[in-house]
């Protein structure tokens, strides 16, 4: 597995980070919007920007995805791990709410906010609720 990444930022958009390391490699990483936002200052500073990573291998595709921090990387894992919730839709949903504010309308059990995140229906989102309320609210 690849930890994380740190290089300079060389592009972004609101679902790829492309960051140069210093080898001369530059990643093109998947990134929800909340990542997006909370880096986008590293590109005008050319500064070293790091993520957090997780490499996806599947049958059809390779997902390198990257996280603004451990906790965001937790969450997406468990949302993936939901029957039907593929990678595009776990980054849908954590482009839709901070991880802060997804673990507290989990802990609230609040299924109209968990479904007010585009492109998520009230089924989904009590699905969402049962699998993970005991595995991330403490």
């Amino acid at each position: 597995m690849i930890n994380s990444i740190e290089g300079r930022l060389t592009g972004l958009t609101l679902t790829h980070a492309y960051i140069n390391t210093d080898s001369g490699i530059e990643f093109s990483i998947l990134v929800s919007s909340q990542t997006s936002s909370a880096i986008m200052g590293y590109l005008a500073k050319k500064e070293s920007v790091k993520l957090y990573t997780l490499l996806i291998h599947r049958e059809d595709a390779m997902y390198l995805i990257g996280f603004k921090d451990i906790a965001e990387r937790k969450l997406f894992e468990e949302l993936n791990s939901i029957s039907g919730i593929g990678v595009k839709q776990a980054l849908k949903i954590l482009s839709g709410m901070s991880t802060r504010e997804f673990i507290e309308a989990l802990d609230k059990g609040d299924v109209k906010k968990i479904s007010s995140i585009p492109g998520l229906g009230v089924k989904t989102a009590q699905k969402i609720l049962i699998m993970l309320r005991e595995n991330l609210v403490e």
